[in-house]
């Protein structure tokens, strides 16, 4: 996700990372709908580029360096 790649996941893989369906990551909790998500990513270039846009997005405001400098001086504090 950080290097733009779209993900699929199922809803316990996402849980808890600030993921919204169909804008950061697609769901598929079952092998087939997985299997679905995987093609309709690979098929629909505006969704890749949305998934790939959104992810980025996630990883930069809840997983980067910066926040968790920030974290970690909040927890110094």
């Amino acid at each position: 996700m950080s290097f733009g790649v779209p993900v699929v996941a199922s809803t316990m893989a996402a849980e808890g990372m600030g993921l919204v369906d169909g804008e950061d990551v697609l769901i598929g909790d079952t092998p087939e709908s997985f299997a679905d998500q995987v093609l309709l990513a690979c098929r629909d270039e505006a969704l890749w580029n949305r998934l790939s846009d959104g992810g980025k997005r996630n990883i930069e405001k809840y997983f980067s360096m910066d926040v968790a400098e920030q974290q970690l001086l909040d927890i110094l504090a």
